[in-house]
């Protein structure tokens, strides 16, 4: 009786005072959606307290300071899952999955993206950016056209050299 799911609820259920068993009505059909209902609630409550519980672990595990970086990545992404479950089970019409919330993620990203930059779908970005890349690749053309700074400057070094040797010389 203790690894059946239903019996080990019911039993609690009673115990607790959720349901009163000497009120049953067994033959109505509305009375066990009722019962049903208070147990699954009472079986969430119960989950909230082990994820509570799970939550805390990963959050001491966290603060540990002798893990190492993997460790500690997963420690941070565990306590991230269970408090994401804890969240999903105390606001259940919030749910939502750890993937779920990285394809929102990605998809604000991609959005401000868009909002900032442009649509790289779109032509006239697509005309943009080639026009931005013969700029800039003109810009280089340019630079490399041009002597070396440091180059120049030696150039210039020595010719003030070869000059105030020739005015020794005199």
């Amino acid at each position: 009786m203790e690894t059946d799911r239903g019996a080990v609820l019911t039993i609690r259920a009673a115990a607790r005072g959720v349901i009163d068993f000497g009120k049953a009505r067994l033959l109505d059909v509305d009375w066990w959606r009722r019962a049903r209902l208070l147990v699954n609630s009472m079986a969430e409550d119960d989950a909230l307290v082990w994820l509570n519980a799970a939550h805390d672990f990963h959050c001491a595990l966290v603060g540990n300071g002798s893990l190492t970086k993997e460790s500690f990545d997963s420690a941070k992404k565990g306590a991230r899952e269970t408090f994401n479950e804890v969240m999903n089970t105390v606001r259940p019409w919030d749910a939502k999955s750890v993937s779920q919330i990285e394809k929102e993620q990605i998809g604000s990203m991609v959005d401000l993206y868009k909002r900032l930059v442009g649509d790289p779908s779109d032509p006239a970005f697509y005309e943009k950016m080639l026009k931005d890349v013969e700029a800039q690749e003109a810009l280089a053309a340019e630079a490399a056209s041009r002597p070396d700074p440091e180059q120049e400057l030696n150039r210039q070094l020595a010719e003030r050299d070869r000059r105030r040797e020739g005015k020794k010389r005199r």
